[in-house]
Parts: structure tokens; sequence; C-alpha cells
């Protein structure tokens, strides 16, 4: 696994992240995926997930575009420990993603909070928040190569 310290998220670190990367859809995608239960191991408890599997569940092109937008989630989780070694994910060279256990769980509490709504919330006409950033700020910042390199191959 990457050398950073890989650390639980709480409910609130995970949905201070998701504001972070709201408008960076592909982000997104890959953020709520990591509320897909996997194998967990180690104490304390970490959750390995197939980086090969993400691309399919996120509708994402290749492990490059999942990489960058690992890399994004994981930007906006510095601020919030202020140290610059934290990771909320990682992976390793076997091509497994690692996340802590609790902050599988953090996800999908905020899953469920987010998308599906409180037992009894009427959802209609309630709208998701505003994103104003895309695809293409996505790709702006963390640049077309990686994105065309991975889809090549190189």
């Amino acid at each position: 696994m990457q050398a950073a310290h890989l650390d639980a998220l709480s409910e609130e670190e995970a949905a201070a992240i998701l504001a972070q990367v709201r408008g960076l859809l592909p982000a997104v995608n890959v953020f709520f995926d990591f509320a897909r239960s996997g194998v967990a191991f180690g104490h304390p408890p970490a959750v390995a997930l197939r980086l090969i599997d993400i691309p399919h569940q996120t509708k994402l092109r290749n492990i490059g575009q999942v990489l960058a937008c690992l890399e994004a989630i994981n930007e906006a989780f510095v601020p919030l420990r202020g140290t610059a070694s934290v990771r909320s994910c990682g992976f390793d060279n076997e091509r497994h993603c690692f996340e802590a256990l609790q902050t599988q769980a953090s996800i999908a509490a905020l899953w469920q909070d987010v998308i599906v709504g409180p037992a009894g919330y009427d959802r209609r006409g309630a709208g998701l928040p505003h994103c104003t950033r895309g695809v293409s700020s996505f790709r702006r910042r963390y640049g077309d190569d990686k994105f065309a390199s991975a889809a090549n191959g190189t």
C-alpha cells in the first residue's frame, strides 16, 4: 500500500469531502463507490476493493481515470486533518484500493442521507445540490493527459 497514512473518515468528514468534489462528477461517483462492501481485514479494519472493478461500477473508461479521482478525493481530505501524508484511501501494486472500514460506513451513511434521503422524506421538488464545476473542470485540474494516456495504455 502507499506509504501515506490511511485514516478513517467520520460521516462529517465524508460530507466535507463530498462538498469539495461535488462538482467533479467522476470523483463523486468514485467516492460513493467506496460505500460498496469489500473484503475487510486487519486491525484497525480496512476494506479492500479491486481497482479493476471501480471503472465498471462508476462508468469510467479506465483505471487511470479512477486514480485521478482518488487523487482529488485525497486532496480534499488533507486540509480536514492538517497533515499532508494522510489519505482516506490508498492502493497497492496489485491493483487493490483500500479504505478504513469506518470510512466505508461513513460514506454509506452519507449516501443514505444525500441520495436516498431519510425515511419518510418526500424528495419531490427537493433537488440535489447545484454543481458549479463539471467534468471539464476536473480535466483542467488533473489534466487530459491522465485520461488520454490511460485510455491509450501508455
